[in-house]
């Protein structure tokens, strides 16, 4: 039974949200934590960029502070130190606004970078929009630092110099450690915009901490609002969603059979794959006869953990395995339905095998 279970998580694990076959964001760090790392993190336009040695030193101008003791209208000096020489190739302008989380060493700044890895000089920290916040977003020394920077991130989201690089950094889950206390109405102002890109970003927002309002204004509104970028940020965002509730169950259902890109299709069959309830087994039953292997083998994969009582599969229960557990108001498991419980790589050798075997239980079972 260990083997067995070895095989089914590596059966559940294989299309996580990272493994649904679709090009992942970049690797931005968590926003939240590196707001907690920083000494200082403000809103600053490049006064100028003067290598030194394998350094470089970034003159900022302080527009406004996020948090700190730094004050606005002066100018600050923070040094950054790329791990390759390469990362001297990619140009900043002079002017550009942006984003800083910066760490105090004596009177001396560093930057902490927004990105992960060998980044380039453009990529450690965040575009904004040079100017004053909207009045919507203004806010003063009494709110929060994390409040503040969402108020940056909900300002530059609603802007179009800025908007498509700040969707990649939050479709990668980037803010969503500053907390839903903190992002929820942010979102929800986003999603409510005129501009498609900036109701993409508040409806993956939405998607992303489970509400599933996003869902349903996406299953309403259709494909045409949305570019190809924008259905990327909304497909990441769908491939992470596991609440259970009948409302969004019934948004991924539509959704899975519209004329959105296929990314978008395909993550909500994954969706709609790991809640593991009746309700869902009703949506994914139609994608047995789907013309893709891979929303084949979604349903095939849903069905069989709501056979064999699965719970809804989380980040969480995945890796600590607890996604094993059998859930007692579900059918009861048999050595059949744990046996065409296959991998992708088996389904693929066989999938009409899979298939038929999950078509007989269904009717077996009168789920229909």
């Amino acid at each position: 039974m260990k083997h067995i279970g070895h095989l089914l998580l590596a059966a559940i694990a294989f299309t996580t949200a990272a493994n649904v076959g679709l090009s992942a964001p970049a690797a931005s760090l968590q926003l939240g934590s590196l707001l907690r790392q920083s000494d200082a993190v403000v809103n600053g336009s490049i006064e100028s960029t003067v290598p030194s040695g394998t350094s470089v030193v970034v003159n900022l101008l302080v527009t406004r502070t996020i948090k700190g003791a730094v004050l606005t209208g002066t100018p600050l000096n923070a040094t950054w130190t790329p791990e390759t020489q390469l990362q001297f190739s990619s140009s900043i302008r002079n002017g550009e606004s942006g984003i800083w989380f910066l760490k105090q060493s004596g009177a001396a700044w560093a930057v902490l970078p927004v990105a992960l890895g060998a980044v380039p000089i453009s990529g450690i920290y965040i575009h904004v929009p040079a100017g004053p916040l909207p009045s919507i977003f203004a806010y003063d020394d009494s709110l929060p630092a994390s409040n503040r920077l969402a108020d940056e991130l909900a300002a530059a989201a609603q802007s179009t110099e800025t908007a498509v690089a700040l969707g990649h950094i939050l479709a990668s889950g980037a803010a969503d450690d500053l907390g839903s206390n903190v992002l929820g109405s942010i979102w929800g102002q986003l999603a409510s915009s005129a501009t498609p890109m900036t109701q993409a970003i508040g409806l993956a927002g939405q998607i992303r901490v489970g509400n599933s309002a996003g869902l349903a204004v996406l299953a309403t509104v259709g494909p045409q609002a949305f570019s190809a970028d924008a259905q990327d940020h909304l497909s990441t965002a769908i491939c992470r969603y596991n609440a259970s509730d009948i409302g969004a169950i019934q948004s991924l259902g539509a959704l899975v059979t519209s004329a959105y890109a296929e990314n978008v299709k395909l993550c909500a069959g994954h969706a709609l794959r790991a809640i593991h309830s009746k309700e869902a087994v009703k949506y994914l039953m139609p994608l047995l006869d789907s013309p893709s292997r891979r929303m084949q083998y979604e349903a095939v994969a849903g069905i069989a953990s709501f056979a064999n009582g699965f719970p809804v599969q989380t980040a969480n229960n995945t890796v600590d395995m607890s996604v094993l557990a059998a859930n007692p108001n579900a059918p009861p498991a048999t050595t059949d339905t744990l046996r065409y419980f296959p991998t992708l790589s088996a389904f693929q050798k066989q999938p009409d095998t899979y298939i038929s075997y999950w078509k007989n239980w269904l009717l077996a079972h009168s789920i229909n």
